[in-house]
């Protein structure tokens, strides 16, 4: 992220308990509005920061590895009743 943005990234998060108490107790607007708004912009975020470091770096280029079989990752398991299964 430029400067710019990471500059405003971290005055919205000191903001955050006032932008939260003007959006829910003074524009009344609905928990589960405001929520996904948040969801969504965190989101963005996130996807935008590791895109374009990923893609600069190299980083998740690597060519695929072969898949296994799931059983391959499955514990031997026994069938017999174990005394924790009371609890």
């Amino acid at each position: 992220m430029g400067r710019i943005a990471r500059i405003l990234l971290y005055v919205i998060a000191a903001l955050y308990p006032v932008l939260m108490f003007v959006a829910l107790a003074v524009l009344k607007l609905p928990v589960r509005f405001f929520s996904l708004f948040v969801i969504a912009i965190a989101l963005f975020s996130f996807l935008s920061a590791t895109g374009i470091r990923g893609a600069a770096s190299g980083r998740g280029t690597a060519p695929a590895k072969k898949k296994r079989p799931a059983s391959c990752f499955q514990a031997p398991c026994s069938w017999a009743p174990s005394a924790l299964s009371a609890l």
